[in-house]
């Protein structure tokens, strides 16, 4: 540790008399802690009101050194509360968290005698110690003079921090008597309101008495986190999760979230896919239950979970070994469902103490009717469940924070996050990202699948399904293949990204409204004009290479619609009817495009119908000369992705292939089933239950199938 030489000391401040405003000041070598001794000393009666984190100091002070005057010291031990304080949520007793705290604390092992000394004090009666819940101030009161200030009775408190007291006589001028009376008075109170903690400290101190070392005091700490020893103060609790058989990693994730729900309210589980993280959620549910009704919380302790309905089934079968959801729905009833249907199911989610929301990432966006039919503020406890969330954009993060509930954030938090939600800044910014990151750091339980395989390794006798089957993360093999393109096929495609560089994406700007962050001035205004007006036409560009990337038939979905792509190409689809940009944008020239934005601010195209018009005639031919091409594509590139399905299902006899277009995957199947008749292909998407049955049938765990067949899924089947 570096020397600190008398220059590197400030003296141009002027600081109050020690005396009568107690500081901790290196500078001036001062320290509360002096005139707390002094005081103590020239007392025969001492009240202290303070934290129950001071107990150590207060061992140390009182249990090493005798003080001849002193014939009654008093305490009374507060709590110290947590940073966040707006969301209220059930905590141990204060005896219990006393208990608990001091427990993994321990006590220096050269403090034994001491202890021992204050034990021997509390039990002949000079010392007496009281606890009060909720109790914050830090009051000292002697003979002759009392200290009212921030200083807590911990080391640090007394000699270290940055402390504001101020200590008054009962010997000074009528005001400062008067002073002093009062603060003898609100030290009295506090007192006579404070229960008896002299048998418990007792039994605590001689707990504390066990020698241990540094490095088995901090062994201990890690087994309580990794191990989840704690759930050994719940003897039904630890019997009810130790037979659910939960891996080790499980366990830890366990005890990590209950951390984190007993400190912030809420908690983000983002585990990776295949982590076990719905009987992760499950078993945390259960432990949050009985943590409730250990603090008298048994009237509010019932869980509702929103689930995806192609898992609900997973969600049942869990919830079978711990028997406490009242409810479990599917997300679909937000979306889709009967507005009295929504009602009940806000409701329900208002009423609920334990909320769990599965695959929250289907939340992220706040303008879609799923979101806007969940508003969790009304649960006590809300557990999210999703993939990793933390790269995601500022608006993602936002959304996030707002589905942990904003009532979390302390004030300084929550005028941060009211500065992110209504600035611009916030979508470009990386220092405001990080800060969002930052504070959903705070509630996250996050494993990536190296470290969860890294577990795994030390113990794999402990990671194995059902079936006996060791579980681990399989190596991920990325490997590309011949996308099988003609020569011609190249050209049009070229000729079709050049055609997209002429679009003004009409179709995206339709509404020029004000965005949801304030525009100041009209340069604020125009940029934001600029900013659309560029964007626009690079998402209709995006849009029509994605669709072709997919293919053919995706790409005619999208410039003509799905009716015509399947009578093009002569297959049919359940899907829904979707597409058709073409159409659109003659709809879209029937008006002009609605905005708050004066016209001075806007291109005449956007303002003078005639203009208008001649853009949006320009757009049509754009896509049409567009849509002839794609006519002229070959099959070459969908031929070479079927024969690579099969080529891949003969080497491994199952296949699961992904794609986000529901059209493509009826189209391959069409060609796959003319082909290979000997295949079964199935499509899965969510829109059939029958389908996603099938295929968990032929792929899940333990099936018996032994035939060739290949899932073609949509990214509905990517969700657990």
């Amino acid at each position: 540790m570096p020397t600190i030489d008398l220059f590197s000391y400030s003296y141009k401040h002027n600081w109050p008399l020690q005396d009568h405003f107690p500081i901790n000041n290196d500078t001036h070598e001062r320290t509360v802690k002096s005139v707390l001794l002094r005081d103590i000393a020239a007392s025969s009666d001492y009240l202290i009101v303070t934290g129950f984190t001071s107990l150590a100091n207060l061992i140390e002070i009182f249990g090493t050194a005798n003080y001849l005057q002193l014939s009654k010291l008093r305490v009374v031990l507060g709590f110290e509360p947590e940073i966040i304080s707006r969301k209220k949520w059930p905590t141990y007793n204060l005896v219990t968290e006393v208990k608990n705290y001091w427990l993994r604390q321990g006590i220096s092992i050269v403090l034994g005698g001491a202890v021992l000394n204050l034990i021997e004090k509390i039990q002949g009666g000079q010392f007496d110690f009281r606890l009060l819940d909720k109790l914050h101030a830090k009051i000292y009161v002697g003979d002759q003079h009392a200290i009212l200030g921030s200083a807590n009775f911990s080391k640090n408190g007394i000699t270290k921090q940055q402390e504001a007291n101020i200590r008054v006589a009962v010997t000074g001028d009528e005001k400062e008597a008067y002073q002093y009376k009062q603060t003898k008075l609100l030290a009295e109170n506090f007192y006579d309101l404070a229960e008896d903690y002299n048998e418990k400290l007792i039994d605590l101190l001689h707990k504390l008495l066990k020698d241990v070392t540094w490095q088995e005091a901090l062994a201990r700490a890690v087994a309580e986190v990794t191990e989840g020893e704690w759930l050994k103060e719940y003897p039904e609790l630890y019997r009810a999760v130790i037979s659910t058989e939960l891996w080790p990693t499980q366990r830890m994730g366990l005890s990590k979230a209950m951390y984190v729900i007993q400190n912030q309210g809420n908690v983000l589980i983002a585990d990776p896919t295949g982590s076990g993280k719905t009987k992760l959620c499950t078993a945390l549910a259960y432990t949050l239950f009985h943590w409730l009704l250990a603090n008298g919380k048994k009237h509010i302790s019932n869980a509702l979970i929103i689930s995806p309905k192609q898992i609900l089934d997973n969600w049942q079968r869990e919830e079978k070994s711990f028997k406490i959801f009242n409810n479990i729905k599917s997300m679909g009833i937000l979306s889709t469902g009967k507005e009295k249907t929504k009602k009940q199911v806000q409701l329900d989610i208002d009423k609920a103490s334990i909320l769990i929301i599965d695959e929250a990432h289907n939340y992220l966006n706040r303008s879609s009717i799923r979101s806007r039919s969940i508003a969790p503020a009304g649960s006590s406890h809300i557990i999210l469940s999703t993939a990793t969330p933390i790269n995601k954009k500022a608006e993602d993060l936002l959304r996030l924070i707002e589905l942990l509930d904003i009532d979390n954030l302390c004030d300084e938090d929550l005028d941060e996050y009211i500065k992110l939600r209504s600035s611009a800044v916030k979508v470009y910014d990386e220092g405001y990202i990080n800060k969002l990151r930052n504070y959903i750091n705070q509630f996250i339980v996050r494993r990536t699948k190296r470290t969860l395989n890294e577990f795994i390794n030390k113990e794999p006798d402990k990671y194995h399904n059902n079936d006996g089957k060791l579980c681990r993360y399989p190596k991920a093999i990325s490997t590309t293949y011949e996308t099988g393109e003609t020569d011609d096929d190249k050209a049009i495609a070229t000729k079709i990204k050049d055609l997209c560089s002429r679009l003004k994406g009409v179709n995206y700007l339709q509404k020029l409204k004000y965005p949801e962050y304030p525009l100041e001035s009209d340069e604020d205004k125009q940029k934001y004009i600029t900013q659309r007006l560029n964007s626009a036409p690079a998402l209709a560009g995006h849009i029509v290479k994605s669709a072709l990337r997919s293919s053919r038939c995706a790409l005619m979905e999208t410039l003509a619609g799905s009716q015509y792509a399947m009578d093009y190409y002569k297959f049919e689809s359940v899907k829904s009817k979707t597409g058709n940009v073409i159409q659109k944008i003659k709809d879209c020239k029937k008006k002009l495009p609605v905005t708050d934005f004066s016209k001075t601010l806007l291109p005449s195209w956007l303002t003078d119908v005639d203009e208008y018009i001649l853009a949006c005639n320009a757009e049509i031919n754009i896509y049409e000369e567009i849509l002839s091409w794609t006519k002229k594509l070959s099959d070459a590139r969908d031929m070479a992705k079927i024969e690579l399905l099969n080529t891949k299902a003969l080497q491994y006899n199952k296949l699961l292939a992904f794609d986000s277009t529901i059209l493509t995957l009826d189209y391959f199947k069409k060609k796959l089933a003319e082909k290979y008749p000997n295949v079964e292909v199935i499509v899965a998407t969510g829109q059939s239950d029958k389908s996603k049955d099938r295929v968990k049938e032929i792929f899940g765990r333990g099936s018996k199938y032994q035939h060739k067949a290949i899932a073609l899924c949509s990214d509905a089947m990517s969700e657990g």
